[in-house]
């Protein structure tokens, strides 16, 4: 079969560039006003606040890369990049802190597009098609509409820069900037074990790489090796030997059966945008025809590419191919091991966004001028489409629209901001949530989040009693000025309880 020329089949025409940067526009136009201008954000930026004010200097800030011992060892992205970012902006303003999120998702978009050119020598419409499929994919449904956007796509930015570094180092693109390129790809190596801890993924693509790379070079190979397994080593022995607090449903350290299982069939369907799996989770909705239908023709694209290219003769595209499929590979054995969300597989669903996106323009290429113009004029359509309808099903359908919405709308609630003085003590009703606190501010700091102050002890009550979770906080109460709340959830508002002893009542 006669060789592939992806680029050459037949050349991009000025038409085609202005209607792939108008449906680019209008897409993240959709995008934007469907995730960003909801007044919606994750409980967590309440623990983020507190973690954020107990930090008040940079000494402390560079101090948490090298303490080891805390859940999450996060400290590029949870301190350094949180440091920052909440000074320059506020993070009360709700629109603007889910802004910044939305840039940093698409500046990530943008570094695997570079990587895409980089590996692929993809054309400009190419990159569009595959900004496109990276931003809509329903894995960054919740990190948008949260306002979650900085750690998972920060980790990711600095993941595809050391590939793209390393892939331009293994391949001498530019031989007079090998030190450069090698000075690079440690500062990204650090940086991306320091933002997440599926960071580690990095060695698995370092090995995988260069094994395949060097295959004729014996010191160079030896060299790297060495040193990703030394960095390697030394993550697991200082941050993954203390990570026995992950023993839950999502985060765990054993090898469990019942979730590797699930996880192996997730990290398949996901990255292709198929839900079928059930999860005992709100995604589930998804798992219905309408939302898979529109992942199935970019699937069937994929399949008849790399059929196509297996039964060519190009060995570039199949050595290309390769590449991609060792890093995609490279970013399933953590979350399928010892992750349980759908946004731990993230990383992976980037690699077949490029390879999707590729064959989809494979494909379009082989039509005429107007067939083209009809097939990405329906593709930015139905991707809008899907993106509005997917997150009206996530956020509404499934009643998480009033979880996100608790901590935004206790900002502008007329009850709390009336308050006659700033409480050193809140005791607080939680309505229809019970014993469920985590959307007041990730398990009990709204009120440290709207007045701004984290020292406000808060204490729950269900129905009159405070929660068994708060009764230890009973014995900080005595003296303090307090005021007492309970939630509606029926009007999302809050309103006056009585003013009384509650922890003396529930002993």
């Amino acid at each position: 079969m006669a060789r592939i020329k992806h680029q050459d089949i037949q050349r991009e025409n000025n038409s085609l560039h202005i209607l792939a940067i108008l449906g680019l526009f209008i897409l993240i136009a959709v995008y934007a006003i469907s995730t960003v201008a909801r007044f919606s954000i994750s409980p967590e930026i309440g623990m983020a606040f507190v973690t954020f004010e107990s930090v008040n200097h940079l000494s402390q800030v560079l101090h948490k890369f090298v303490v080891f011992n805390e859940t999450w060892y996060r400290p590029f992205t949870f301190y350094l990049i949180n440091y920052f970012a909440f000074h320059w902006i506020d993070i009360h303003n709700i629109y603007l802190f889910k802004s910044v999120g939305l840039a940093i998702i698409l500046l990530n978009a943008y570094v695997v597009t570079i990587l895409a050119k980089v590996l692929f020598k993809s054309t400009f419409v190419e990159r569009v098609i595959i900004f496109s499929l990276i931003v809509t994919h329903p894995l960054y449904y919740s990190i948008a509409y949260e306002g979650s956007g900085i750690t998972d796509p920060v980790f990711a930015i600095f993941l595809n820069l050391f590939v793209i570094f390393f892939i331009g180092l293994i391949y001498k693109t530019k031989p007079r900037h090998n030190l450069i390129f090698v000075v690079l790809c440690c500062i990204f190596t650090l940086v991306t074990i320091t933002s997440q801890e599926r960071g580690l993924a990095i060695f698995l693509m370092i090995g995988g790489l260069t094994i395949y790379s060097y295959r004729h070079q014996c010191v160079s190979k030896t060299f790297v090796l060495l040193y990703s397994v030394l960095v390697f080593c030394l993550y697991m022995y200082f941050v993954y030997g203390s990570k026995q607090s992950w023993n839950g449903s999502d985060y765990r350290t054993d090898f469990e059966l019942t979730y590797i299982i699930p996880n192996l069939i997730k990290g398949i369907e996901l990255p292709l945008r198929f839900m079928f799996l059930n999860m005992n989770k709100g995604y589930d909705i998804h798992k219905e025809w309408g939302f898979n239908l529109l992942a199935l023709p970019f699937t069937l694209s994929l399949l008849a590419y790399f059929v196509s290219v297996y039964r060519s003769n190009d060995t570039e595209e199949k050595s290309r191919l390769i590449i991609l499929t060792i890093l995609f590979l490279s970013a399933l054995p953590l979350p399928i091991l010892f992750g349980g969300n759908v946004w731990h597989f993230y990383t992976a669903a980037l690699y077949v966004s490029i390879v999707m996106g590729r064959a989809f323009w494979f494909w379009c290429q082989r039509l005429n001028k107007e067939m083209q113009t009809l097939l990405l004029s329906v593709f930015f359509i139905g991707l809008s489409v899907a993106t509005v309808r997917g997150i009206h099903q996530e956020l509404d359908e499934t009643g998480l629209g009033h979880f996100m919405s608790l901590l935004p709308q206790a900002l502008t609630d007329k009850t709390l901001k009336q308050a006659p003085f700033i409480p050193e003590v809140v005791y607080y009703d939680t309505g229809g949530y019970g014993d469920f606190t985590w959307p007041f501010g990730g398990k009990g700091n709204v009120f440290k989040f709207i007045y701004k102050n984290p020292a406000i002890i808060e204490i729950a009550l269900v129905h009159g009693k405070v929660a068994e979770s708060d009764k230890q906080l009973c014995n900080q109460v005595k003296g303090k000025k307090t005021l007492y709340y309970g939630y509606d959830l029926e009007h999302l508002s809050w309103y006056k309880i009585p003013e009384k002893n509650y922890c003396a009542q529930s002993g």
